[in-house]
């Protein structure tokens, strides 16, 4: 197979890897003078080259690269004489001649080999510029040319590192014997290409292999047009390029005298890696002593293997073949290793909870006693006990004839202890033990089961092995507890009575002079304060409806009165609901004081709480977590997300409450004689409703029912224009949180609430809107004229905001002051709807400075709130009103009117197109602040040129200059 590709690679050599840089076209120019030379060709025998057929070679001689003639060649006599005749000039004075012989094959395609020629003698021709004669017939010029007749590996395989290139004509041997070298060879890598590519004749290896691999090269050798072909095997290495530690701590070694397996096991603690770093290194790892005895270790076979003859430590050093690394060192300690090991009791009894470590060390002695590693090497292990993460082998479980094997690292053999482990002495900290019981038990019911029960269940963790009959029991509180035996306990009052324990048991330990003594006694006692009080018969708590925004106080009613309920015997049941797909419980429960709890709802919802006593008392009661609405005189914008609100099912009070209400396609009007009258009967949660409450009157209502309510996404349809849009959520979240990911929308896009909002532009939003509140509703302009469908998130996904201090259910109480300025106060609940404008000043004036205020004539009706370089304007009013601006300066309270005016509408201005704000800004600077005017020729106008009375007072203009009067 091999052999066919090698003819199919001579056939058919690679464009790029044959064909020579060289041009063989002759240079046309033309000269009166002549250089003429007279070449043959000899091999480094010394005999004459001679052609078998003109037709398969050319010899040219070139100037600067320029073939300027084509030798012809006559054979007579077994010699081929080239003659070259070419025109010089002047510009070739000086210049070299160099000569190119060409073999080739003339059949389709063209294949070619050249060779670059040099004299024999090595002597130069160089052109004088004239006319000029080298050498003659009989005695030529003569150019050195051995045709090669082999090619191989000079060392039988050519061997490369990989990333390496090499030149071919420089690393392969070309035979016989200082044969000439063709200056490009053909060169095909086969199946090898992910291996090896090749650039002419530079092969570059690309990646290491674990097994040898060939290239094929070939080229025309001589004047009949022989070729010379080979298939080269080829290795190609992947040095170490790196020796690093695995673990950087662990840089140390221990083995025994004459370990033959150190230099492996050391190797194991390096991570090694090549230079192709996917592929296996191919070097070798080559050690050094860097300190210790010279005598200790024997380091053979040129590094590679270890051999540790003398106890001792020592630091070795791993590098590559070459010792071109920084090295890694390890420190290699040498043992002799011990041989047995000698049990000086065959089995110990321990006490609970002790550390074995602290006596097994004096149960065994080591042979020999020099031993390199002494008992601090020795290691314990059993299947029965465990061992804490400091190597300390704990005693925690009671056992019999338990096995623990000694371990010594150069022992083959374990050595087997037997250990007992009893229950030792506790310390006197048991803690206090409340008994219950009924009046009519006492002294007639024995009560040693359950006081037993109750010492074992509260039991501290390093008494949990403990039971009641360990230990022999007396009291001195008789009045209080009578101790027939500890199986026979009658209780005779209420009151506390300190009870105790006694218990002796034998083990090991030490003396007090720390000598280990394996019989030692040990005894002691506890005590406890047994509290007998008349036990609970029963409890009871109401049933409550709260709103997802309140918190609810819960009260035990006990048996007997003020019986403080013991929280470790209390296991609520929190009734779940599903929220968005995940099994939420509907509140958090937390004790405050006494038998009483704050109930904190988490999400709308309804279910069944119970409390299990001491796993006997059981009350359950009904619970709902619904909307609850608290809404001020004036109007509202609100928006149901725990269920509708039907009105007919409002209390006579509740209902009295509203005045109106409306949603974007229906009203009712709460008449004094019909009652709710018009098409509104259900305040549903699909959308936004705004809601007026009547003067001095109070909406306070929790929705009675939370089944609309599931916090899964919400996908709402916006027709063209305005949407009064529902508001799914129970709590309150970042305005970016619920719209940021929304899409569908376009420039232009505003979500208005009832004092702020945001517009949608450039793919985000920006505005005085900055969150989106539980239960207010909100106004969602489409700019579109057809409609889009957008997807709100699932609540549960949306991190919860803290309340504003002012929330929906206070606004009507709201106050906007700044400083001493009463007229800039306004109070929203007045307008069912508000006008969103979006405005600026001219370029150049300092926004920072300046505040903008709406008004409807000289009643203040809002606020601008500054964003991004724009005024983010809320007017409440309604229609058919003027709509005009103040601009106060933040620094001095002056202000003066813009010359701006619009009607009231739902929205004006945008992002991209604001409404402009113009007035004489620094015109501002020029009004004065002075007392009311009296003076009998003084002329006053208002700022809209009408004139006053004297005692008029606020922003005029007095004898023709703009006057603030207080």
């Amino acid at each position: 197979m091999k052999r066919f590709l090698l003819i199919l690679a001579i056939t058919l050599m690679a464009i790029g890897q044959t064909i020579s840089a060289r041009d063989w076209t002759v240079s046309s120019s033309t000269s009166t003078a002549e250089a003429v030379f007279y070449v043959t060709l000899q091999d480094n025998t010394g005999n004459n080259v001679s052609l078998v057929d003109a037709n398969y070679v050319t010899l040219g001689a070139f100037v600067n690269g320029t073939c300027r003639a084509i030798g012809t060649v006559n054979t007579s006599q077994d010699i081929s004489i080239f003659t070259f005749r070419f025109p010089v000039t002047t510009d070739d004075t000086g210049q070299t001649v160099e000569f190119a012989l060409k073999v080739q094959d003339t059949t389709y395609p063209v294949q070619k080999t050249e060779y670059t020629l040099n004299a024999v003698d090595g002597s130069i021709i160089t052109l004088t510029g004239g006319d000029q004669t080298v050498g003659y017939p009989s005695g030529s010029h003569k150019l050195l040319f051995t045709p090669p007749t082999v090619v191989q590996a000079k060392d039988g395989t050519l061997t490369m590192d990989v990333f390496d290139t090499v030149d071919l004509l420089e690393t392969l041997e070309f035979l016989p014997e200082g044969a000439t070298v063709p200056d490009s060879i053909s060169t095909e890598v086969g199946n090898y290409l992910q291996y090896m590519s090749v650039d002419g004749c530079r092969l570059t290896a690309n990646k290491p292999s674990s097994s040898e691999m060939s290239i094929y090269v070939s080229f025309y050798s001589n004047i009949d047009k022989n070729s010379v072909s080979a298939e080269i095997p080829v290795y190609i290495y992947n040095p170490i390029t790196s020796i690093t530690l695995t673990d950087p701590s662990a840089n140390s070694l221990t083995v025994n005298v004459d370990d033959g397996e150190t230099a492996s096991k050391m190797e194991a603690l390096l991570t090694v890696k090549g230079l192709y770093v996917a592929a296996d290194y191919t070097g070798e790892i080559h050690w050094s002593l860097k300190e210790g005895d010279i005598e200790g270790v024997q380091i053979l076979e040129d590094g590679t293997y270890v051999n540790p003859v003398l106890p001792g430590t020592y630091i070795l050093t791993a590098n590559n073949e070459k010792g071109s690394l920084d090295g890694v060192d390890i420190t290699l300690t040498v043992i002799r290793p011990a041989t047995g090991l000698t049990a000086l009791y065959d089995s110990i009894t321990v006490l609970q909870y002790s550390d074995l470590t602290d006596y097994l060390e004096h149960v065994y002695t080591i042979e020999p006693t020099d031993a390199t590693h002494g008992k601090e090497s020795v290691t314990y292990y059993s299947r029965e006990f465990t061992t804490d993460e400091n190597g300390k082998m704990l005693a925690n479980e009671l056992k019999t004839d338990a096995i623990v094997w000694i371990q010594h690292p150069d022992i083959a053999q374990d050595l087997e202890i037997k250990v007992t482990v009893v229950k030792g002495i506790p310390e006197n900290k048991f803690p206090n033990i409340t008994f219950d019981t009924k009046k009519e038990d006492l002294e007639t019911v024995n009560r040693a089961d359950g006081i037993k029960a109750l010492f074992e269940y509260f039991r501290p963790e390093d008494l949990t092995q403990y039971k009641w009959t360990d230990f022999e029991w007396s009291t001195e509180q008789k009045s209080l507890v009578l101790i027939e035996s500890p199986a026979e306990i009658y209780l005779k009052g209420f009151g506390t009575a300190t009870l105790k324990g006694s218990r002796s048991v034998t083990a090991c330990g030490f003396d007090d002079e720390g000598n280990f003594n394996a019989t030692k006694v040990y005894s002691g006692y506890i005590t406890f304060d047994l509290i007998i009080v008349q036990d609970l018969s029963s409890l009871s708590f109401d049933d409550f409806t709260i709103g997802c925004e309140d918190t609810y106080i819960l009260t035990a009613t006990t048996d007997p009165e003020n019986y403080l309920l013991d929280e470790e015997l209390i296991e609520y049941t929190i009734p779940n609901i599903t929220v968005s797909g995940v099994e939420t419980p509907l509140f958090s429960i937390e004790r405050i004081e006494g038998n009483s709890w704050k109930i904190t709802p988490n999400y709308p919802g309804s279910g069944q709480f119970s409390i299990l006593y001491d796993s006997e008392i059981y009350k359950a009661i009904n619970v709902t977590i619904s909307q609850h609405f608290v809404l001020g005189e004036g109007w509202s914008w609100v928006a149901p997300y725990a269920g509708p609100v039907t009105l007919s099912n409002l209390s006579e009070d509740v209902a009295g409450s509203i005045q109106e209400i409306r949603s974007q396609s229906a009203l009712t009007y709460n008449d004094p004689l019909y009652g709710f009258f018009g098409d509104l009967t259900i305040m549903g949660g699909t959308q936004t409703h705004k809601v007026n409450v009547k003067e001095g009157r109070t909406f306070d209502y929790v929705v009675d029912n939370a089944d609309s309510y599931n916090g899964n996404e919400t996908r709402i349809s916006l027709q063209a224009g305005w949407n009064w849009i529902k508001n799914p959520y129970a709590k309150s979240h970042s305005f970016n949180e619920v719209f940021g990911e929304v899409s569908g929308l376009e420039a232009g896009a505003s979500v208005v609430g009832f004092d702020e909002f945001t517009t949608y532009n450039d793919g985000s939003w920006t505005g005085s809107l900055q969150r989106i509140n539980a239960g207010e509703g909100y106004l969602l302009y489409n700019p579109l004229l057809q409609t889009v469908y957008i997807t709100l998130p699932a609540e549960i996904n949306l991190e919860v905001l803290e309340p504003e201090t002012e929330t929906v259910s206070t606004l009507s109480l709201r106050r906007i002051a700044r400083g001493n300025m009463p007229e800039l106060t306004y109070n929203p609940r007045r307008f069912a709807d508000n006008m969103s404008i979006i405005a600026c000043m001219p370029e150049g004036v300092d926004t920072e400075r300046y505040s903008v205020v709406p008004f409807v004539g000289e009643e203040c009706r809002g606020e601008g709130k500054l964003v991004d370089g724009r005024y983010f304007i809320t007017v409440h009013g309604q229609k058919n009103e003027k709509v005009m601006f103040r601009i106060y300066d933040n620094q001095t309270g002056e202000y003066e009117n813009a010359y701006t005016e619009m009607s009231f509408s739902m929205m004006a201005g945008s992002i991209k197109e604001p409404v402009m704000l113009e007035a004489s800004i620094s015109g501002i600077e020029d009004i004065t602040i002075g007392q009311s005017q009296d003076e009998t020729d003084t002329v006053i106008y208002n700022m809209q040129g009408q004139r006053v009375r004297k005692d008029a007072k606020g922003l005029l203009i007095v004898n023709g200059k703009k006057t603030y009067v207080k």
